[in-house]
């Protein structure tokens, strides 16, 4: 036998009437079904000459509809299984790169070409601020430091001018306390005083209204300048304090609710404009100050509503000491705070420190007058 018959494996023989497609036939003059482009195809025969019968297949099992997608809302939560799906594509968008493209969908485009973005509430100039260190020259002597400048030529004008002062201020706290007789000055200002501050160097005097500030020239008795500390209603300046007085002076104002404001260009400049502002205390007592403080007054002539706030100022060190209707005294540094309880039940209502030996003295509304050293613990005092 034939090697190849042998290993040839048998061969399924078709009825030609069983295929689903022939191959043209010639013509003829019969009636033949030709099926012209766009017409249905053909169907299959089913005849019972047909060798191989198939097998009919089982009816198709209907498929789920598919989940429609999510569409996030703005202040609505997704579910889980919407966001974290269980298959994800090898470059697909996670779940937030998806609900960001939704949500700038949802705005649509503005205007002009430019797509709407969600604006962030919080608005600062702090980095404008920043960066205008970059902005100044390497290369060039600061101000300040140049000996032919402007600046330089005024400081040194004020230093000169504090020399004798400073001699002459310590002889008379060396004699002692004189009699005051001879009356320089009075005036009448446009508020009700309540603080009082003397410049260290100069002829010139603050008296602090419930809101506003009045500077006065007590040599020549003329009003130098007066403009409003913009503190809210039913609250009141109980403190103040100059800082840097020998040389450009600022003007720190604090009122009964705790808040500190620095002031620049005021007096002889007439131009006041606000340096800074912050809490420096802010678990002040509510019953001292507003409507509180006035019912209290009525109700006792011999309350005054509470310390409100007091401050001192240490040009030293450059510390300044907050306390008034709290138990602490806060001290406030340009790196760091410090809380020292004054272990007493009621507020303080004076404060002064001694920066040669670095002492705080407080005094109290019960009478008492304490001194605290702040390079001690809490345990020592």
């Amino acid at each position: 036998m034939n090697k190849a018959t042998v290993n040839a494996r048998p061969q399924r023989i078709l009825d030609s009437g069983s295929l689903t497609q022939s191959a043209p036939a010639s013509p003829t003059s019969k009636g033949t079904l030709i099926h012209q482009a766009g017409g249905s195809p053909p169907m299959p025969s089913t005849s019972s000459s047909s060798l191989t019968n198939e097998v009919p297949k089982p009816p198709a099992r209907e498929q789920p509809a598919p989940r429609p997608p999510y569409t996030p809302t703005l202040g609505g939560q997704a579910p889980h299984s919407h966001q974290f799906p269980r298959t994800r594509k090898m470059f697909d968008k996670g779940p937030e790169q998806q609900l960001w493209a939704c949500l700038q969908a949802e705005d649509g485009d503005e205007p002009g070409g430019q797509r709407g973005y969600i604006s962030p509430a919080l608005q600062t100039g702090l980095c404008d601020w920043s960066a205008k260190y970059f902005a100044q020259p390497v290369m060039k002597i600061p101000e300040e430091h140049d000996l032919e400048s402007q600046v330089r030529m005024e400081r040194q004008w004020r230093s000169l001018r504090n020399a004798p002062l400073r001699r002459q201020s310590r002889g008379i706290t060396q004699r002692g306390v004189s009699r005051l007789d001879d009356q320089i000055f009075i005036n009448r200002n446009p508020g009700v005083p309540s603080v009082v501050k003397f410049h260290p160097f100069n002829s010139c005097i603050a008296v602090a209204d419930k809101d506003s500030i009045c500077f006065w020239d007590w040599e020549k008795g003329e009003r130098l300048d007066y403009f409003y500390n913009g503190n809210p209603v039913y609250t009141r300046i109980t403190a103040m304090e100059y800082l840097n007085g020998h040389d450009c002076s600022l003007l720190l104002t604090a009122t009964d609710d705790g808040a500190l404001r620095i002031w620049k260009n005021f007096a002889d400049q007439r131009n006041p404009e606000m340096v800074t502002a912050w809490q420096g205390l802010s678990d002040m007592l509510p019953t001292t100050r507003g409507l509180a403080r006035r019912v209290s007054i009525y109700l006792d002539r011999s309350k005054q509503g509470g310390a409100g706030m007091v401050v001192d100022w240490e040009q030293e060190t450059g510390l300044l000491m907050t306390s008034g209707d709290v138990r602490v005294v806060r001290i406030w540094d340009t790196m760091k705070v410090q809380d020292i309880p004054t272990g007493a039940d009621s507020c303080v209502s004076s404060l002064s420190c001694d920066s040669q030996r670095s002492l705080i003295v407080a005094g109290l509304g019960d009478g008492s007058v304490r001194v605290f050293a702040p390079r001690m613990g809490p345990n020592e005092w």
